[in-house]
């Protein structure tokens, strides 16, 4: 597991599973949905419900974001951009990018 892998699983253990996941919809509108994440094997694991809006979202454009709040006010937030793959009620995530945003700072963690 490289280092920077290393980091960003330390960073998402320290911020939990609870993410936003930001789809965008047949209009082009954005859509987020609240969601649990799972790290597996590299890959994030969102369990989600088949009639939720955002499975039908990703299944059209699978390129995805997910959004982490600060831990702390005047924290970081964590953003990470995926490619989603729908298997069952289960979506599982590559993650391609990932970086913490400040409002005046951005600190990248992975590719």
């Amino acid at each position: 597991m490289s280092s920077d892998i290393r980091d960003l699983v330390a960073v998402l253990a320290r911020l939990g599973a609870h993410a936003l996941l930001l789809t965008v919809s047949e209009q082009e509108r954005p859509f987020t949905t609240a969601v649990r994440v799972t790290w597996v094997e590299g890959q994030l694991i969102v369990p989600l419900d088949p009639h939720c809006r955002a499975v039908g979202h990703l299944l059209e454009r699978p390129f995805v974001s997910l959004l982490w709040p600060p831990e702390v006010d005047g924290g970081s937030y964590l953003t990470m951009e995926c490619l989603a793959d729908l298997l069952g009620d289960q979506v599982l995530m590559t993650p391609l990018k990932a970086e913490r945003h400040k409002p005046d700072e951005v600190v990248f963690l992975a590719a």
